[in-house]
């Protein structure tokens, strides 16, 4: 992403390199990645609490690059972050072979790790297929 820019103020618009973007959210965050961007998105106020109950607290929306069309949805989500796999180290894991299976099996991946309710999960970028699961303290 080269430019960002809101193009209102709830911040439900934003154009990103030229290209406009539009959800029924307040965007929070937004993770590119090579095919599709990803949105973290809030109720645009306290009064539009009663939209994220509607529609099962919806507030990670995949959007594809190339036809703008949601690709996936994901409800309850507190925090989200890109896994860069090529910035993982050996030192990040309990053993060399531990980095080692992470590295072939993620290898190629675009992963985020999502905080859902007390669950942290790693799922992939482009099909939010979940490759992991673990309670969060």
């Amino acid at each position: 992403m080269k430019s960002v820019v809101f193009e209102n103020k709830t911040n439900t618009q934003v154009r990103i390199d030229g290209e406009l973007y539009e959800l029924a959210y307040k965007i929070h965050s937004i993770i590119e990645f090579s095919e599709v961007i990803v949105f973290h998105s809030f109720p645009k106020s306290g009064d539009s609490k009663d939209l994220f109950e509607k529609e099962g607290k919806n507030s990670l929306f995949c959007i594809s690059k190339n036809d703008k069309k949601l690709l996936w949805k994901l409800a309850n989500v507190a925090a989200v972050f890109p896994e860069i796999i090529d910035e993982k180290k050996e030192s990040d894991f309990v053993s060399k072979k531990h980095f080692e299976k992470f590295v072939k099996l993620f290898e190629g991946k675009e992963l985020l790790t999502v905080y859902v309710g007390e669950f942290k999960k790693r799922i992939d970028a482009n099909t939010a297929e979940v490759y992991s699961t673990m309670e969060s303290r």
